[in-house]
């Protein structure tokens, strides 16, 4: 067994390690692409020199070489270039210039030759088609012309990022060579987006897949997959081809949006289940609705035209900061109470996205774009941890489908060995000599102790045939049938008390009454005063669990499997023990003094839910 346990260990690295090489191996050779093909392009960049007028009350001054152009927040409403091209363009060759929401002028000495930007094939619910490409057939333009191109805004500023992106991306030559050049300079990016979308769906797939096979899985990690989905979806809609590749820019602008909108969703969905203190979950169970409400509030103002996607980014990325930082405070409270490895890697992991994510909102606030980069490594950590968990919990689940005819035949073999334990024949002769002797003093308490030992019997006998749990409440009358039956026998000798705080959960037919029996028999009937049994139930966020207590005689567990005597007895505890392990992925654990009692805890993992 350890051998094949190293085994499986140096397999997974093995896969590990050849998957990350792969993928190296792919974007060092995407890179070498890149530097090849895009010296070889049919597309050119133009160069040029000249000047830039912010407004129409300032003086023209130099473009710089790095073409940084620096612009107060509010300050120019249009920019116009005067620009001396170093090399000409031929007439019919097509020019292509970037816009953001903005409308751009082209003149060829104070003659127009192109006007066109916000408005192109933009629908009359919104007053921008967005980011987009735009183009137009050249005349002959000579070294010696002055090419004055004028930039005005749908909003009242301008961006020194959006300006400099456009100086760098007067292109000339066709559509489709400019958008060969641009998928090839980004194939990195892209094959990264693809790699962490695919990954998403897969994760999906494979959630979806262990829930249909009853498979231990939580609803953070369904959700986990859409945060993949829509965080490779995020980093792939760049405008540097996007828009060269589907040519409708309102369609393409408010499917990032959407997906920005959603990418928040869904991580505050996936952190939902780690909010566990009082106050941390009542306040974060509020984030998700807020969040709901806000992106149907979009949808409706946009359809019904009142506002548009980019008027309606200014609240919500207002709305978002707020949230994130609520949500990131939660986590830190939450990470300091929490006492699980795994649940503070994926709080971690958790943290790190969404403090990317209010990097990206604050350098889009500040330069008037996301650069990704941020976004992107910590989506690649988020999926990383989040495929690691979910490869664990398949390979579980792969080894516990091995081992089922095993199991099987153990449980067949086990509800024999709880019949032949609970079922004894000392129990019966007691409890039919205590009725005979009822009908002849007390009648009525004669037929409640044969309704009693006929339930006692039917719960016994109904374990030979049943192959899934029952409800908690249901075992407990199995084990106040037991309870009142003894009762009758020994009377105040024993006492049982409740302490029920947790019931919405199933257990294994038996196996408390099996535990009560034994706490009984050979613990507190020991004891001349006899004793109390105490049964309580509590539940936190991962967790049902179950305590049974006696003040019986208690034993010394390290004798108990020398002990012939009580062979028999432990039967029932070794099967019930077997059964919540296999029927329920939990465990029993007992604890026992001399002279003092018994302690069975039993711990019950919480179950899937949606």
């Amino acid at each position: 067994m350890k051998s094949r346990k190293f085994r499986l260990s140096f397999n997974t690295i093995l896969i590990t390690v050849l998957f990350v090489s792969l993928v190296l191996f792919i974007v060092f050779c995407l890179s070498a692409a890149q530097n090849t093909e895009a010296k070889n392009s049919d597309i050119r960049y133009l160069t040029f020199s000249g000047t830039y007028t912010l407004s129409s009350d300032k003086m023209a001054e130099d473009i710089p070489p790095d073409r940084k152009i620096k612009i107060d927040y509010g300050f120019s409403e249009t920019i116009k270039f005067r620009l001396h091209l170093h090399s000409p363009v031929h007439k019919g060759e097509k020019i292509h210039l970037f816009s953001d929401s903005a409308k751009i002028t082209v003149c060829k000495n104070d003659e127009e030759i192109y006007s066109g930007g916000f408005d192109k094939d933009c629908p009359d619910i919104v007053s921008s088609a967005g980011k987009d490409w735009v183009e137009f057939i050249s005349p002959s333009i000579e070294k010696a012309d002055t090419l004055t191109i004028t930039v005005t805004p749908r909003i009242k500023y301008l961006h020194q990022s959006y300006i400099q992106k456009f100086l760098n991306n007067i292109a000339v030559g066709s559509t489709y060579d400019l958008l060969a050049d641009k998928l090839v300079r980004n194939l990195p990016h892209i094959v990264i987006s693809m790699l962490i979308f695919t990954a998403g769906i897969i994760l999906v797939i494979i959630m979806f897949s262990l829930r249909i096979m009853h498979s231990p899985a939580q609803l953070r990690d369904l959700s986990s997959g859409f945060v993949m989905i829509c965080g490779g979806l995020s980093v792939f809609i760049n405008y540097d081809y996007i828009t060269l590749l589907i040519r409708n820019a309102f369609l393409v602008n408010i499917a990032e949006f959407t997906v920005h909108l959603f990418v928040l969703y869904f991580i505050l969905l996936y952190l939902r289940i780690y909010t566990h203190g009082k106050t941390v979950k009542r306040a974060s169970s509020y984030f998700l609705p807020i969040w709901s409400i806000i992106i149907l509030i979009f949808f409706l103002s946009q359809v019904s035209g009142e506002s548009d996607y980019i008027n309606f980014s200014f609240n919500a990325i207002s709305s978002a900061i707020i949230l994130i930082l609520f949500t990131l405070l939660f986590l830190i409270i939450d990470y300091r109470n929490t006492v699980s490895a795994q649940a503070k890697i994926t709080i971690v992991s958790a943290v790190i996205i969404l403090t990317a994510s209010l990097a990206e909102i604050v350098i889009k606030i500040f330069t008037g774009d996301f650069i990704y980069s941020n976004f992107e490594a910590a989506v690649i950590i988020f999926s990383a941890i989040q495929l690691t968990e979910i490869m664990l919990i398949a390979r579980k689940s792969i080894i516990q489908a091995s081992r089922a005819d095993k199991i099987e035949r153990e449980l067949l073999q086990s509800k024999v060995s709880i019949m032949l334990s609970q079922i004894q024949p000392h129990f019966l002769y007691n409890t039919l000599v205590v009725i005979r002797q009822l009908c002849d003093i007390d009648p009525k308490t004669a037929k409640e102790a044969i309704t009693e030992f006929a339930g006692y019997l039917r719960g016994n006998l109904d374990s030979l045939t049943l192959n899934t749990t029952i409800s908690f409440e249901k075992e407990m009358e199995h084990v106040e049938n037991y309870i009142s039956l003894e009762k009758k026998r020994f009377g105040d000798k024993i006492d049982i008390d409740y302490d029920i705080e947790a019931f919405d959960f199933n257990v294994p037919s038996l196996t408390i009454q099996t535990i009560v029996e034994n706490a009984v028999r050979h613990g507190i009937t020991k004891r001349k005063e006899g004793g109390t049994v105490k049964i309580t139930t509590r539940e936190n966020a991962y967790n049902y669990t179950v305590e049974i207590m006696d003040n019986g005689i208690g034993t010394e567990l390290s004798k108990q499997s020398r002990t012939t005597e009580k062979d028999r007895s432990h039967v029932g505890i070794d099967n019930a023990r077997k059964r919540i392990e296999i029927m329920c992925d939990g465990t029993l654990e007992i604890s026992s003094t001399p002279n003092v009692g018994t302690t069975v805890l039993i711990t019950i993992p919480k179950p899937f839910k949606y």
